[in-house]
């Protein structure tokens, strides 16, 4: 099990890279007079690998840029996939539909 994150020793608005084994980054957004500790960006997907997947996930995900910082839909709009961001490049790269193979298809493709 993953250390437990301490609110009051992080300072606000500064991501990291998370220590839960399932999120890239956690970080300690503080808006409006509210904290709340956000983990976001799962791993083993790469984020920002491509111009083209940038363009497509920001076209997709427009709607997060203007949501509050108290979402993880924010951070990963403005730290995983912004212009120049080299979080976390690693991982599934091709964005050509791994997560939608066809199982068998998926496994000789592995097997070769």
């Amino acid at each position: 099990m993953a250390s437990k994150v301490n609110k009051d020793s992080m300072p606000c608005n500064s991501p990291r890279p998370a220590n839960d084994g399932k999120h890239k980054r956690v970080v300690k957004a503080c808006a409006d007079g509210q904290e709340k500790i956000v983990r976001y960006g799962a791993k083993g997907y790469s984020s920002n690998y491509s111009p083209e997947a940038r363009k497509q996930y920001r076209k997709r995900h427009a709607k997060e840029a203007n949501s509050s910082k108290l979402t993880a839909g924010w951070w990963a709009f403005h730290d995983l996939w912004s212009k120049g961001s080299t979080v976390y490049r690693e991982g599934k790269s091709s964005g050509k539909g791994e997560r939608f193979a066809k199982k068998g298809k998926a496994i000789k493709k592995a097997m070769a």
